[in-house]
């Protein structure tokens, strides 16, 4: 049943495919443990209790998701609604497998034990990319709104319709096609 050798990494890994599997609320110290092939003794080694293995597993999983997934997004864009509606739809997904445990994060923001501030500053770091990859749509932004604000209004509609569950940005993204004139 041991492991000799196992990371931190490779559990908070295996974590987060149980939890897409299993869902999150599922996860005890023993189960985990289990799935993981270790002690719950070894669990303990890299977690406190259980909150904080469901915290880093959250917090894997939206690095994962946001660092990776929607770099990966941002690189291959050739279109920004286009790209604009893929990262929503990946977030979609994703928030779906994790609603619940977004949703109490997103309630907690501006705590200081919330890493949720963190993730969407980050989000709105990749979405200031993705406009700045497009020097036009960048221009025509400016003209109507500070960047900052832009981005701050891409990031609460997205969470405001990741909370209501919406599969879709429509609105949105009805709404800068029509102001700024873009073209999908």
């Amino acid at each position: 049943m041991k492991k000799l050798s196992i990371t931190k990494e490779e559990l908070i890994d295996l974590g987060i495919e149980i939890a897409k599997k299993d869902g999150l609320g599922e996860i005890t110290i023993r189960n985990f443990a289990k799935n993981a092939g270790v002690s719950v003794g070894t669990v303990y080694l890299y977690f406190e209790n259980k909150d904080n293995l469901l915290s880093e597993i959250i917090e894997g999983f939206w690095n994962d998701t946001i660092n990776n997934n929607i770099e990966n997004i941002i690189n291959h864009s050739e279109n920004f609604i286009i790209s604009l509606d893929e990262i929503y739809s990946l977030l979609y997904k994703r928030s779906s497998e994790f609603h619940k445990f977004l949703i109490r994060d997103m309630m907690k923001m501006g705590s200081s034990s919330c890493s949720m501030d963190f993730h969407l500053n980050e989000l709105k770091n990749k979405l200031c990319k993705l406009t700045e990859k497009y020097p036009d749509i960048y221009k025509k932004i400016s003209r109507v709104s500070s960047i900052e604000d832009f981005l701050n209004y891409l990031v609460d509609n997205i969470f405001s319709s990741l909370r209501r569950k919406d599969n879709h940005l429509l609105f949105v993204r009805e709404s800068l096609i029509i102001l700024f004139d873009l073209d999908v």
